[in-house]
């Protein structure tokens, strides 16, 4: 959807985790991440993107994503960052 969809719907939820796509209606990824990071730094950010270039991994890692995966060649990495972030989190408590 869009920046302020995205936004709306992480203030409402306050997730553990963030999947992102770098291109938004009207924004990108990277621009909300940074934002998600200054109000909640605990939050996991992964962006993904159908551009997979180094330029696009630094902008994204740069923005404050913790993870940055290239659609086509490594979206089965965020399955495998997710289920990290989740036995992590059921081993806190």
């Amino acid at each position: 959807g869009s920046v302020e969809e995205a936004l709306k719907l992480f203030d409402a939820h306050r997730p553990d985790a963030v999947v992102l796509d770098l291109q938004l209606d009207d924004g990108d990824g990277c621009l909300i991440s940074s934002q998600i990071k200054s109000g909640n730094a605990s939050c996991a950010v992964i962006v993904l993107s159908n551009f997979g270039t180094s330029a696009f991994r630094h902008w994204a890692l740069s923005s404050g994503a913790d993870h940055f995966f290239d659609n086509a060649l490594e979206f089965d990495r965020v399955l495998e960052v997710l289920r990290d972030l989740a036995s992590r989190r059921s081993a806190r408590v």
